[in-house]
């Protein structure tokens, strides 16, 4: 059987002072990841456009950045860290990572062509299966209608394999 792991984008709204990271984003759209996290996946990471890479359970001060506050060389040392910190962490057996991170985060780069959805495929390792289903979903709303079907149907699938148009 596969171990499904969570990498789950930060967001604007959050809940102030210093709070566990995956309680920290408190919009619906954050709060239906974490959903889909808590439902099917073993361990959550967040990525934060302050801290990178970091676990579900790690404390989070008030913060206010995104990627876009980044100079090129912050961008590129952030995208680097992201690499880094998913080769560090602990992946036990074979499993999926599924990559709940939109096309705002996946598409930033590092001025050299270099983005944030290439960091997560390079820091994943081999054994993993990093899905992005995002990837098969035009906007928030047909991301989180995905999200509540997977979990109507107690199963997490790409959307593709829903046969819905999302």
């Amino acid at each position: 059987m596969k171990t499904h792991y969570a990498l789950v984008q930060c967001g604007e709204a959050k809940a102030s002072g210093s709070v566990p990271a995956k309680e920290k984003y408190t919009s619906s759209y954050s709060r239906k990841k974490v959903e889909f996290a808590d439902a099917f996946c073993e361990e959550m990471w967040i990525l934060s456009a302050k801290f990178g890479v970091i676990p579900g359970e790690q404390l989070v001060p008030d913060y206010n950045v995104t990627p876009d506050d980044h100079s090129k060389v912050e961008r590129a040392h952030w995208i680097a860290s992201i690499e880094q910190s998913l080769r560090q962490c602990v992946w036990p057996g074979n499993g999926v990572l599924w990559v709940l991170v939109a096309s705002n985060y996946l598409d930033v780069d590092d001025g050299t062509g270099r983005t944030v959805a290439d960091a997560i495929e390079a820091g994943t390792p081999p054994h993993l299966d990093a899905r992005f289903p995002f990837n098969q979903t035009s906007g928030i709303g047909y991301q989180m209608g995905w999200v509540s079907d997977c979990i109507s149907g107690n199963a997490p699938k790409m959307p593709a394999e829903l046969c819905k148009e999302y």
